[in-house]
């Protein structure tokens, strides 16, 4: 059947050789061509290969096994898994049985399938699965970034940082005086409209205060700022104004307010 139709006869019948010849399985006459000697015996050839093409197998990898090649391993030769003598048997499934060198150093220590689905290890993808997996889910401005945004060619995916200040340190006005905690203030939605609210300081700005550069009042820090008026104001103080030659030129508010600081309303 199959191949052995067109052969030659004495390609089995050498030397004129009729009766006699070993046919009981594949390897009486392949078995210099048999890559799985001595793990596969040669009663078990049928259930994978056949006359009709000796190349062509039957056999199912992922129903056999219980692993399935598609779609990273399809081109990957028997040899790269199967390195011992053909060992067939008792090989681990797991990714980093095969591939923990190819792990980047601080990758993300996860199920490599999740995310390498594609026909290629590198780039991975995150698969079916959901950025979530990571602990950071993607919402808002972030759905709509590239993923080279934040995890720039070269670099392991799994080394960038879940923080604000890793990717926006140098959009920090604040000059990492108000600590790391970004979030308190700001949101994925929009960067600039901030929840903060400066009544929660103890100190609301009212009138031209609204108007004020933050960096007016806050050029070195921002915890313990003077809220004297005359620590911000002293050098504004005219000393031929009568009103200032007394003991409560400090007390600008006294006469003065955030509304109109240039017209003070003494209470005589």
């Amino acid at each position: 059947t199959g191949k052995h139709v067109g052969l030659d006869c004495n390609k089995c019948h050498r030397d004129f050789q009729w009766n006699g010849i070993p046919h009981a399985s594949c390897v009486d006459c392949h078995y210099t061509k048999n890559p799985h000697r001595p793990v596969i015996t040669p009663e078990t050839c049928g259930e994978c290969h056949s006359t009709e093409s000796f190349q062509q197998i039957t056999f199912d990898h992922a129903t056999e096994t219980e692993f399935d090649l598609s779609p990273q391993h399809v081109e990957t030769k028997c040899t790269a898994c199967h390195t011992r003598i053909y060992q067939f048997d008792g090989l681990e499934k797991e990714c980093t049985s095969c591939h923990e060198e190819d792990r980047p150093f601080g990758h993300f220590e996860g199920v490599c399938g999740d995310c390498h689905q594609a026909q290629d290890w590198f780039p991975g993808g995150l698969g079916d699965q959901d950025h979530a997996v990571t602990g950071f889910p993607l919402v808002a401005s972030h759905s709509l970034l590239p993923c080279e945004s934040c995890h720039p060619p070269g670099r392991a995916r799994g080394q960038a940082q879940p923080s604000c200040t890793a990717c926006h340190w140098d959009d920090d006005p604040h000059q990492n005086m108000l600590g790391l905690n970004c979030q308190d203030c700001h949101n994925e939605f929009d960067w600039l409209r901030t929840s903060f609210r400066h009544t929660t300081t103890g100190w609301p700005l009212r009138g031209a205060h609204k108007l004020a550069a933050c960096v007016d009042c806050h050029a070195v820090s921002y915890i313990g700022t003077p809220t004297e008026c005359y620590r911000c104001h002293g050098q504004e103080v005219d000393p031929l104004v009568p009103a200032h030659q007394t003991g409560s030129v400090q007390s600008c508010d006294y006469c003065h307010r955030p509304y109109s600081w240039d017209v003070p309303r003494f209470p005589h």
